[in-house]
């Protein structure tokens, strides 16, 4: 009776280190909407976790991009607290718009480059499956992302089984001063019938790429444990051996479709009075 009266004081203190090691790491789910105007500084900031490449930090209400390795690898911050496997929650009746504001000060390089990837899955156990590398094909990545490079704006689809697609391109030749100062990025994706979906991809709410995908990836069925997905994470980031490049006013929303009327007041009233509450933000 000691013996089994040890035994069980012994398993009970297994279970209940385990269950304080585990609530360090607990998975969270990301709120939609959800936002960040780096406002606080940090390196990183709260509530982001540096993926890959040097450490990203906020100061003055402004996100200072980490730096590439100067190889292969990109500089990657992920939506999520320390130690957690944080994730966003897709939801299909809904329009999902992420958006950022990035001055990418790439100057006269061909090849920096700096972006955003949305809706990559994220699995039970912290197996994140989201990479910038447009070139390597291992087949446990998928996502879509948006690269600001050599003076245009370009969309990539990664489904886990090969190298990523680029699926439409933009040039930037229109955007005023697109390389060295601000301007707003941002991703629309609409659910249509079956496994199709549309993603629109706008600068300063002017649509510049628009792409029909059939095979909308959180439907794909991707296979290596990821199958159809609805758990998500987004991720900031820069190119290999690229540096000095700066994001704000990270936004995440699901969007129904409002009437003409509110459409009107958004385009005309509400989304000025928000631009200039961001310009004079910075500008402060």
């Amino acid at each position: 009776h000691a013996m089994n009266r040890i035994l069980a004081t012994v398993a009970m203190a297994a279970t209940l280190i385990f269950a304080a090691v585990g609530s360090t790491s607990a998975a969270l789910i990301l709120p939609t909407p959800d936002g960040d105007t780096f406002s606080t500084a940090g390196t990183p900031p709260t509530g982001w976790v540096k993926y890959f490449g040097s450490d990203w930090s906020a100061s003055s209400g402004v996100l200072n991009a980490g730096a590439g390795d100067g190889g292969v690898w990109p500089s990657v911050l992920l939506r999520q607290a320390a130690d957690h496997d944080d994730y966003y929650v897709y939801d299909s009746t809904k329009t999902l718009a992420i958006s950022v504001d990035i001055n990418p000060n790439l100057g006269s390089s061909t090849t920096k480059w700096a972006g955003f990837e949305v809706l990559s899955p994220i699995l039970a156990g912290g197996w994140l499956r989201t990479r910038f590398d447009t070139t390597n094909a291992d087949a446990i990545y998928a996502g879509y992302f948006v690269k600001l490079i050599n003076g245009q704006i370009a969309l990539y689809r990664r489904d886990s089984t090969a190298a990523a697609v680029l699926e439409g391109s933009a040039s930037l030749s229109g955007v005023t001063n697109w390389d060295t100062t601000f301007n707003t990025y941002k991703v629309q994706i609409t659910k249509g019938a079956g496994t199709a979906a549309t993603i629109d991809v706008f600068v300063n709410n002017v649509l510049k790429i628009s792409f029909a995908d059939a095979t909308f990836l959180p439907y794909a069925n991707l296979g290596d444990s990821i199958g159809n997905y609805t758990h998500y994470q987004n991720a900031l980031g820069t190119g290999p051996a690229t540096s000095g490049a700066q994001f704000d006013n990270y936004q995440v929303s699901a969007l129904t479709a409002p009437e003409p009327a509110t459409m009107a007041f958004l385009a005309i009233g509400g989304l000025t009075i928000v631009g200039t509450a961001i310009r004079r933000r910075r500008q402060a």
